[in-house]
């Protein structure tokens, strides 16, 4: 049948625009596909562009699909920019397992996005070598719940790469915590012995386990410079383990005891080693802001958060230049002073050892109209630290543009003297 060549043809470059319209929606750009061959290419971009990997046959389809070679399938895995390998918790942990694992990944050349779910990092495991090659690659790395053998492994994967933009941790576990086992040649042959990231996101449970880490490399004399410019850590962090309210305080009591203990024995071997058993040196390890957000800090003194904070401020762990705390939800009457007092100890004690410390910033999304309101609930909650160290101390209204998560900007201030 002869072409009506009467209809109208579209440009590419507009069809192209239509198609890119679609591209969070699959089922719409897998019909763009079958449409014209032309559109192929862009459909195609779109659609694997963020793929995840699951179990050990996900790796195997998706290596049959780019060797058969239709329609120049074999480009298919250059088009992913974001990877996430892992599942969710109920999950099997066989795609590290998988023998092709290697073969596939070398064919990612242009991943910017890691993410790692729910994986269990064991000994000897062949996936471990073509994952660290990977992040190396990668300048996005998310670590949502993994459990690795030893702090070495962690550490091979942080410093698989000098510079990486972001930083997400929302779980960490260790089957062992061995610090003599930190610094063997042959581990640490392929780590970047300075390494920088802009922006770390995480939780004060998995921050913890992090600082462990820095600190057990630290006496250990590991060859090792980590530098964050912005550490965030969010409220959550224990919920993905339990099945009710009770179990989480349950766990969280466990956990924070379990957490102290290590930090304990880290010391301990630090002194049996001649070393500093607090602070690490801002040579190995130096965080120039901090952002802490948890409202709950100026409400409840028994919540995990708060006590969390707490452990992390009584251990040194928070040394930095600028202390950042974003109270968003919290209203100035519905702060706690009583609640307070131990806060309020905390962060005098913390901001009269820490000689980098240059602000500690209370910051909310509030009118300037309740800037009156707000001096008077933050002079109320942490007296010690402004008599102390009044001259660091501010609070901030501020608003966003774009929603909650948008740009911050001051529209209002108050700094005590």
């Amino acid at each position: 049948m002869p072409r009506n060549t009467g209809l109208p043809v579209v440009p590419q470059e507009l069809c192209e625009i239509i198609v890119d319209f679609s591209r969070d929606d699959l089922s719409t750009l897998a019909a763009c596909s079958l449409v014209s061959s032309a559109w192929l290419p862009i459909s195609r971009k779109h659609t694997f562009s963020a793929i995840r990997l699951r179990t050990s046959s996900d790796v195997d389809d998706l290596l049959t699909i780019s060797s058969a070679g239709l329609l120049g399938s074999n480009h298919i895995p250059r088009l992913v920019r974001d990877l996430c390998i892992g599942g969710d918790r109920d999950d099997n942990q066989s795609v590290l397992l998988n023998p092709r694992l290697r073969d596939l990944f070398e064919q990612f050349t242009s991943v910017k996005t890691l993410r790692l779910r729910y994986l269990k990092w064991l000994q000897g495991s062949a996936g471990h070598e073509p994952v660290r090659v990977l992040a190396s690659k990668a300048t996005h790395l998310h670590m949502h719940y993994l459990v690795f053998h030893a702090q070495v492994n962690l550490i091979q994967l942080l410093c698989s790469s000098p510079e990486k933009r972001s930083l997400n941790i929302t779980g960490l576990g260790f089957h062992v915590m061995v610090p003599e086992a930190l610094c063997r040649a042959e581990d640490l042959a392929f780590i970047s012995p300075v390494v920088h990231i802009a922006s770390m996101t995480t939780n004060f449970v998995s921050y913890i386990c992090f600082h462990l880490t820095m600190h057990w490399a630290y006496i250990s004399n590991c060859p090792l410079s980590l530098s964050i410019d912005r550490l965030t850590i969010n409220d959550y962090g224990l919920e993905h383990a339990v099945s009710s309210a009770h179990d989480l305080d349950s766990i969280t009591t466990i956990y924070i005891d379990f957490l102290e203990m290590q930090l304990e024995d880290s010391a301990e071997h630090a002194l049996a080693r001649g070393v500093d058993d607090e602070d690490i040196p801002t040579t190995v390890l130096k965080v120039d802001s901090v952002q802490i957000n948890g409202p709950v800090i100026l409400q409840k003194s028994a919540a995990v958060f708060s006590q969390m904070l707490l452990l992390a401020l009584r251990r040194r762990l928070l040394r930095t230049r600028r202390l950042h705390f974003v109270l968003d939800g919290l209203q100035p009457e519905d702060a706690e002073p009583v609640q307070c007092d131990d806060l309020d100890v905390a962060l005098a004690n913390h901001a009269t050892k820490d000689q980098r410390l240059d602000a500690i910033v209370f910051d909310v999304q509030s009118p300037a109209a309740r800037l009156a309101d707000w001096v008077e609930t933050i002079s109320s909650c942490v007296p010690r630290l402004l008599a102390q160290c009044g001259a660091h101390v501010g609070i901030v209204c501020s608003a966003t543009r774009g929603g909650l998560q948008g740009e911050r900007t001051t529209v209002a201030e108050h700094w005590w003297s």
